[in-house]
C-alpha cells in the first residue's frame, strides 16, 4: 500500500513559497509569481506519474539554468513512449502551464475510478477495485467518526454532565487526596514526574562528573598532539601551520584570551566578543573571535576547504586599509571554554561596536536607531567602494559582498569583512566548479560559474539599493526564484518613486546584464567624490569631505604590493 509521508515542510499554502528550496517538481507559477496552491501540487503529481511509469527522471541531464529557461519558454519534456496513453494524457493535464487547466485531485480520483481506459493497462482489476473500496471505506469511517461520538465518549460525556450537576448542588469536593480518579491520576503523574526528575538529576550529576574528569585529563595532556589517532591529520596540521608561518601570519596564545559573549552566526564560523588582559595596564583589549566550524587539520592540504581557509587568513593578514577589518591574530587551538572542540581554529580581528550593515538596516526598519542619516549612508557607500577598489588592485575577488559582511564601527564607518570565499584572480575571468556566494547578490554570470571583478560590482549595486531603500531585496523569494527572475526574466529589484536619481543611475550601471558595461570600483570612487548629485539634499558635505580626506590620507601611507601566497 502507498503512504504519503514527509510532512516536514507542510505549511499554509499561502506561505510555502517562503520556505521551499529549489526542486524540479515545482510548477511555473512558483518561480514567476511566487505562488503555490493546491493546483501546484497537481503539477508535482504529474512529475511523479512520469517517473513512476517511465522509470526515468525527466530532468536528469538538465542544469538549473536550462530548466528555468524551459519554464519561461513553456517547454516540457515530451511524454515517454513507454508510458500508457491514458496515463500520458493525465500527465499532460497535470503539467499544464495554467493552473486552472489542471484537474483537481478529486477529479483525478474520479477519473481513476470511472475511466475504463485505466482498466486496460494490464492491471489486476479485482485487486485494484478492492483497494479503491478499502480507501473509500476508510474515508467513510473517518468522516463518520468526526460526526458521531463513540459509545464510550457518550457515556463519558454523560458522566461528566452528571458530575457537574452534582457539584453544582453540593459545592466543590474537598481536597482530601482521593476525591476522584482525576486526583489519583494527577498524583500518579506527579510521582512519575518526580521519579523522572530524580533520574535526570542523577544523569546530570553523572554527566557533570564525566565532564570534569574529561577536562582534567585534557588539561594534563594539553601539550600532546590532539590528532595523533586520526590518520594523516598530523601531516596536514604541520603543512598548514608551516604555510601560515611562511606568509608571516601572526599566531597568538589562546590562553591569554577569554570569551565574553556570543555575537553572531557566520557562514563558516561563529563570532564572539573576546577580551585579553594586558599585564601592567588597566582595563582590557577587546577583539572579535571567529571560531571556525571545521577542523581543517582533518583534511588534506589541497582540499578546497583548506585552501579557502588559508586564503581567508593570509589575505586578511596582509590587507591594510582603513575600510577593511584589521587582522589581529590566529590560534590553531580553541578557547578553554570550548575545549571539547579544541581543534576548531580561531581568527582574531578588531572589534566593532555597531554590528553589521544588515543589523543597521533592520534597526532602521524597526525605528531602533538614532543619529543615522543620509550622510552616514553616503560615507558607508564610499568606504565600501574604497575598500573594494583596494581589493581589486590586488587582483582579489571578494565573491560574497553583502550587508552581513560589512561591519560598522562607533562612528558608522564601514569595515569590509569575511574573506572566506575570496580568490586571487590570475586573468580577466575565473571559471569555477561551483556557483558560490549569497544568491541575492550573485550576478547572472556567477550562476554559470564565471567570476570577474564585475561580479563584485553587481553585488555592490544590490547592497547600495538595500541601504538607500532601507529594506533587503528578494525577501519573499527562494534562492531559485531569485535565479529565475535575475537570469531568465532579467528583472532587478524595483525602485520606489522617491529614490534619489544619482543612486538610481549608479545602481543601474552596477547591476546591468552585460558585465563589460559595469563600472570599475575606481570609477565608482571617483564618481562618489566628484558628482555633486550625491552631495545634494540632506547631506552634510563637511562631514562627508572630512571622511574622504581621512581615508585618502591613510591610503597614501599604505605600501601596495601584490599579495602572493607562499606554499
Amino acid at each position: 500500500l502507498a503512504n504519503v509521508g514527509m510532512f516536514g515542510v507542510v505549511k499554509s499554502i499561502y506561505d510555502l513559497s517562503k520556505i521551499f528550496k529549489f526542486l524540479f517538481t515545482f510548477p511555473p507559477e512558483f518561480y514567476e509569481f511566487n505562488k503555490y496552491n493546491k493546483k501546484s501540487e497537481v503539477f508535482s503529481f504529474g512529475i511523479l506519474l512520469y517517473e513512476l511509469f517511465s522509470g526515468k527522471n525527466p530532468y536528469e541531464n538538465i542544469d538549473s539554468i536550462t530548466h528555468l529557461k524551459n519554464i519561461n519558454e513553456k517547454k516540457r519534456q515530451p511524454i515517454d513512449e513507454s508510458i500508457p496513453k491514458v496515463y500520458g494524457e493525465l500527465i499532460s493535464k497535470c503539467l499544464a502551464d495554467n493552473p486552472d487547466d489542471r484537474p483537481t485531485f478529486s477529479e483525478i480520483c474520479q477519473d481513476f475510478r470511472e475511466n475504463i481506459e485505466f482498466y486496460k493497462t494490464g492491471i489486476d482489476i479485482d485487486q485494484y477495485k478492492k483497494y479503491i473500496d478499502f480507501i473509500s471505506s476508510a474515508q467513510s469511517g473517518q468522516n463518520s467518526a468526526k460526526k458521531t461520538p463513540t459509545s464510550n465518549e457518550s457515556s463519558e460525556n454523560k458522566n461528566t454532565s452528571e458530575s457537574k450537576q452534582k457539584q453544582g448542588k453540593q459545592g466543590k469536593p474537598k481536597d482530601d487526596g482521593c476525591s476522584n480518579d482525576n486526583d489519583d491520576r494527577k498524583q500518579k503523574r506527579k510521582k512519575d514526574d518526580d521519579d523522572d526528575s530524580d533520574e535526570e538529576d542523577k544523569d546530570k550529576d553523572k554527566d557533570e562528573k564525566e565532564d570534569e574528569e574529561e577536562e582534567e585529563e585534557e588539561e594534563e595532556n594539553d601539550d600532546d598532539d590532539d590528532d595523533e589517532n586520526v590518520e594523516g591529520v598530523e601531516s596536514c596540521k604541520e603543512k598548514l601551520l608551516e604555510i601560515l608561518r611562511k606568509n608571516d601570519v601572526e599566531f597568538v596564545d589562546i590562553n591569554k584570551y577569554l570569551l565574553e559573549k556570543f555575537l553572531d552566526y557566520g557562514t563558516y564560523g561563529n563570532v564572539y566578543k573576546a577580551i585579553k588582559k594586558v599585564k601592567g595596564k588597566k582595563g582590557k583589549e577587546t577583539f572579535a573571535a571567529k571560531i571556525f566550524y571545521t577542523n581543517f587539520f582533518a583534511f588534506k592540504i589541497d582540499n578546497p576547504i583548506v585552501v579557502n581557509f588559508l586564503q581567508e587568513i593570509i589575505f586578511l593578514s596582509k590587507l591594510s586599509h582603513p575600510s577593511i577589518i584589521k587582522f589581529k591574530g590566529y590560534s590553531p587551538r580553541n578557547f578553554k571554554e570550548n575545549r571539547k572542540e579544541k581543534q576548531q581554529q580561531v581568527m582574531f580581528t578588531e572589534f566593532v561596536t555597531n554590528g553589521s550593515l544588515n543589523d543597521i538596516i533592520k534597526k532602521i526598519q524597526n525605528g531602533e536607531i538614532d543619529n543615522f542619516d543620509d550622510t552616514n549612508k553616503l560615507i558607508i557607500i564610499y568606504g565600501i567602494a574604497q575598500s573594494m577598489s583596494h581589493l581589486h588592485a590586488q587582483n582579489i575577488l571578494h565573491r560574497d559582498l553583502k550587508p552581513d559582511n560589512i561591519l560598522v564601527d562607533q562612528f558608522f564607518h564601514p569595515k569590509l569583512a569575511d574573506f572566506g570565499l575570496s580568490i586571487k584572480l590570475t586573468g580577466d575571468h575565473f571559471i569555477g566548479t561551483d556557483s558560490v556566494g549569497t544568491v541575492n547578490y550573485m550576478a547572472p554570470e556567477v550562476f554559470e560559474k564565471r567570476y570577474s571583478k564585475a561580479a563584485d560590482v553587481y553585488a555592490f549595486g544590490i547592497l547600495v539599493f538595500e541601504l538607500i531603500n532601507e529594506n533587503l531585496a528578494f525577501q519573499c523569494f527562494s534562492e531559485f526564484q531569485i535565479q529565475y527572475h535575475i537570469c531568465i526574466l532579467k528583472k532587478r529589484p524595483t525602485f520606489k518613486k522617491n529614490f534619489p536619481i544619482a543612486y538610481k543611475e549608479l545602481i543601474t550601471r552596477c547591476w546591468t546584464e552585460n558585465e563589460a558595461e559595469r563600472p570599475t570600483f575606481n570609477e565608482i570612487v571617483s564618481s562618489l567624490k566628484t558628482d555633486p548629485e550625491f552631495i545634494s539634499g540632506k547631506i552634510d558635505e563637511e562631514k562627508y569631505r572630512t571622511y574622504i580626506q581621512m581615508i585618502d590620507e591613510q591610503v597614501k601611507t599604505i605600501k601596495t604590493s601584490e599579495i602572493v601566497i607562499k606554499t
